[in-house]
């Protein structure tokens, strides 16, 4: 089989080649980070270094951009944060690394999506030069080209994006002074063209409506993502849709009403945080799960429910449904 030539991405690249060829040069983009701080031992005690910081000083940290061009002129982007949550003391490291181009008057970013550990591009979020424009004059963002996107990543911890999986479906995304609004461009492979950004006054009644699901799954996020990470988040997921389910086969649930997230967000808020965190040990479970389903913890989803108008939920039905969804994350 021969090796994937990599393309110069811009936004007629289709969505396949887009993901081609940003797995095919992440090995390099890597390297280059690792580089760029003296080699892999540096890099690694540089990382450690700004991670006990954040943690001993109660703050993020974003370090500096480093920029490495590939040979068919793909501009990579790179840099770590460490994002601090107060309410769980605890710190969110992130490695992360983007194509960024500039047009006459503004600048735009391919930023690539991975599977849960983190190795293999599975889709991509396209950021527009339009929906930076809008960043700036809604946001007040000073607009400096290269610098406007130092300035996004400093202030604009990316949370979810929730939309259809379908072509031409609408997807949001959630920061924290607004929301990103644009399109599914490709379901298979995953693409969203985010377009623009509205402040939140600047959503119609609608448009609100529509947010909700996406402020709720981004505050799960932050409450469980620095518990567990990625593969707690796929748990997540997986029990909001077991949830969403069970609702619809005791009590008819009425998405009109509530949202699935609505609903989960209430889970985790009720639900102690031993309850999503397992234990990993080179992606092996290292807590039994006994120790995280106990009788008050289905008693607490049941009563959450409860709140919720979903009836009829079993101690046994709820166990089985999670266990079921626990064994697929193995």
């Amino acid at each position: 089989m021969s090796k994937y030539k990599p393309l110069h991405v811009n936004l007629s690249t289709e969505p396949a080649d887009i993901i081609a060829t940003m797995a095919a040069e992440m090995s390099a983009v890597r390297y280059q980070k690792r580089k760029a701080y003296g080699g892999t031992r540096k890099y690694e005690a540089w990382k450690e270094e700004q991670y006990e910081k954040s943690l001993h000083e109660k703050h993020s940290i974003i370090s500096e951009l480093t920029e490495w061009i590939s040979q068919v002129g793909n501009r990579w982007v790179m840099y770590s944060s460490w994002e601090y949550f107060t309410e769980q003391e605890s710190v969110l490291p992130c490695n992360a690394a983007f194509i960024y181009y500039e047009t006459l008057n503004s600048c735009g970013a391919f930023f690539p999506l991975f599977d849960e550990g983190c190795r293999v591009v599975t889709g991509a979020i396209i950021f527009t030069s339009h929906f930076f424009e809008r960043l700036s004059e809604r946001a007040r963002i000073p607009f400096r080209s290269k610098a406007m996107i130092q300035e996004f990543i400093s202030c604009q911890f990316m949370r979810s994006t929730t939309s259809r999986d379908e072509d031409g479906a609408e997807a949001y995304l959630r920061f924290r002074n607004g929301f990103g609004i644009g399109k599914v461009r490709s379901a298979k492979p995953y693409v969203v063209e985010v377009r623009t950004f509205l402040t939140e006054d600047q959503l119609s009644p609608a448009q609100r409506k529509r947010m909700k699901a996406a402020d709720c799954h981004a505050r799960i996020i932050a409450k469980i993502g620095p518990l567990a990470g990625a593969m707690t988040l796929r748990f997540v997921d997986n029990l909001t849709y077991f949830f969403t389910k069970l609702a619809q086969k005791w009590n008819g649930f009425d998405p009109k009403q509530y949202t699935s997230n609505e609903l989960m967000l209430e889970m985790v808020n009720a639900l102690p945080p031993k309850f999503f965190y397992r234990g990993l040990d080179h992606g092996a479970l290292t807590e039994p799960l006994a120790e995280a389903i106990t009788d008050d913890a289905i008693d607490t989803i049941i009563r959450v429910a409860d709140r919720f108008g979903f009836k009829g939920w079993s101690k046994d039905e709820v166990m089985n449904g999670i266990e079921d969804i626990w064994k697929e994350q193995k």
